[in-house]
């Protein structure tokens, strides 16, 4: 399947992936002395900035004109590779703090993780060696991780108050 049969859904994940970048940016800037007093929110807040600007990266690299399904395969895959690297990084980090996080919570942090960027690293490696099916996995670790980045953008906008 062609990339040019993908551009209405890679249009309307960057509008999504930019809207939700924002919410994360202005729920952030509005908490940031809270999120500050966390020693885990503020790498929390990055990485989630960091997994929808990644989103956003490649569903606008999807729609550019006669792109080779393989480049795109090429962009995504290091994206969410790059993109799992860092969450893993504050997850490894966050165990050595004695404050660490409930086990229920790290168990639900790490799959959230993995749920969203194993699709993408899977639909990339699959387009690398030309399947069509690759543009659906990626999509929907797009769609996962846009929906792992609203549960974080409630965190840091509601949660953080309580």
């Amino acid at each position: 399947m062609p990339l040019t049969d993908w551009a209405i859904f890679f249009a309307a994940e960057v509008g999504a992936s930019a809207a939700l970048v924002g919410l994360v940016t202005v729920a952030i800037s509005i908490n940031l002395a809270r999120i500050l007093s966390f020693e885990h929110l503020p790498a929390r807040a990055g990485e989630s900035l960091f997994a929808l600007t990644s989103s956003l990266a490649i569903c606008s690299v999807a729609l550019f004109p006669g792109l080779p399904a393989p480049a795109l395969g090429c962009v995504a895959l290091a994206l969410s590779v790059v993109t799992f690297m860092f969450g893993a990084r504050n997850h490894l980090s966050s165990l050595k703090q004695p404050w660490a996080i409930a086990i229920e919570r790290q168990v639900i942090g790490g799959a959230a993780r993995i749920g969203s960027m194993a699709p993408i690293a899977a639909g990339a490696l699959m387009l690398l060696f030309h399947a069509p099916a690759g543009l659906t996995w990626i999509a929907a670790g797009v769609v996962v991780t846009l929906a792992v980045s609203v549960m974080n953008a409630w965190v840091l906008l509601v949660e953080i108050m309580r």
